[in-house]
């Protein structure tokens, strides 16, 4: 199914030759013609993982869907630096995203 999606009469309008990188992650808005959308697509907002030692789990904040393993076991007597995603945990997040031009 299609959705369609439109915010009328938020001010203010932004001309597009001023957007700029200080406009990330903000909502503004723009006057255009839509030429091209993407599927929409998962994006993971945070990511469990699993320790391969002890099995402790904790969740890490994924910056722009982009992650690195943990360091180090949050528990004190394990010391393990092994780690698995688990996509499947209550501590992975995903939101809905979309690329338009």
């Amino acid at each position: 199914s299609v959705c369609c999606c439109r915010v009328y009469n938020y001010e203010p309008l932004t001309q597009l030759k001023n957007v700029r990188a200080n406009c990330y992650g903000k909502f503004i808005a723009l006057r255009g013609t839509v030429v091209r959308v993407s599927n929409i697509k998962p994006l993971c907002t945070s990511l469990a993982f699993v320790c391969a030692t002890c099995g402790d789990v904790q969740g890490l904040p994924l910056p722009d869907g982009k992650y690195t393993l943990p360091t180090k076991c949050l528990v004190p007597e394990c010391r393990g630096r092994s780690f698995t995603a688990d996509r499947s945990s209550p501590l992975t997040t995903t939101v809905d995203w979309q690329s338009v031009k």
